[in-house]
């Protein structure tokens, strides 16, 4: 393994570990009495702007590669913030660990999705997909508990895994031979956060309400954390 390979592997781990506080935070969040659409779309406020920061700064004083595809990737947006919506309705219909284990059966679907479409798949990969349901074996209660705890709940758990399987397949399409990836992640953010936004306006619009902020500066706190952490990282 080389530099550059291990250092993307240890940026893998490092994204694993920021995205499993996810629904350790949203829970908090719930607690605190504020509702999905709210933590999701605030999750966008604080994520979006801090992914422009941090591209600015990664990429900055680079002109080399293709041009950016602002427009696919605003629509890339799109689809993720189909499932972001997803997790989050999830995750207030059931525990964060019963949601976890079905939502960890994405790479399955990416495997299904990359043999229909004749991807190859390295052997790595399919090691890493064994690997992974091995882990989902070992946790069947969990599993079984998710699907008792609320169908509904564990329908959007799969559904939202099916969303994240088949955003990875489209933004890897998009995103093939883009150098400047952090800048291309910041156009989807913001993609997602202009569904949020388009979302609490028409529920404002229709006398639902709009957008609450968070009650406390504790709930502040976690929001960030899951911009941040959970999020831009």
């Amino acid at each position: 393994m080389d530099k550059s390979q291990r250092d993307g592997a240890l940026l893998i781990l490092l994204a694993s570990a920021c995205y499993g506080f996810l629904p350790v935070f949203t829970k908090w969040l719930y607690s605190a009495g504020m509702e999905p659409i709210d933590v999701v779309t605030w999750r966008f406020i604080v994520a979006a702007p801090m992914m422009l920061l941090g591209a600015r700064w990664l990429e900055r004083g680079r002109t080399d590669g293709p041009p950016v595809p602002w427009k696919r990737l605003l629509l890339v947006g799109g689809l993720f913030s189909a499932a972001a919506g997803t997790a989050f309705v999830g995750l207030q219909l059931m525990s964060a660990s019963a949601y976890l284990v079905l939502f960890y059966t994405y790479p399955a679907m990416v495997a299904v999705i990359s043999v229909i479409t004749g991807e190859k798949l390295s052997l790595r990969f399919w090691l890493a997909l064994m690997l992974t349901l091995v882990g989902v074996a070992l946790t069947a209660p969990e599993f079984i508990a998710g699907l008792s705890q609320n169908v509904f709940g564990a329908g959007l758990a799969l559904a939202n895994a099916g969303v994240v399987a088949v955003y990875y397949f489209v933004s890897n399409y998009v995103m093939r031979g883009q150098t400047r990836q952090a800048q291309a992640t910041t156009w989807v953010m913001f993609g997602a956060l202009i569904v949020f936004i388009v979302i609490v306006s028409v529920r404002a619009a229709f006398g639902y309400g709009g957008l609450v902020a968070p009650p406390t500066p504790d709930t502040w706190l976690w929001l960030f954390g899951l911009g941040t952490i959970c999020t831009a990282l």
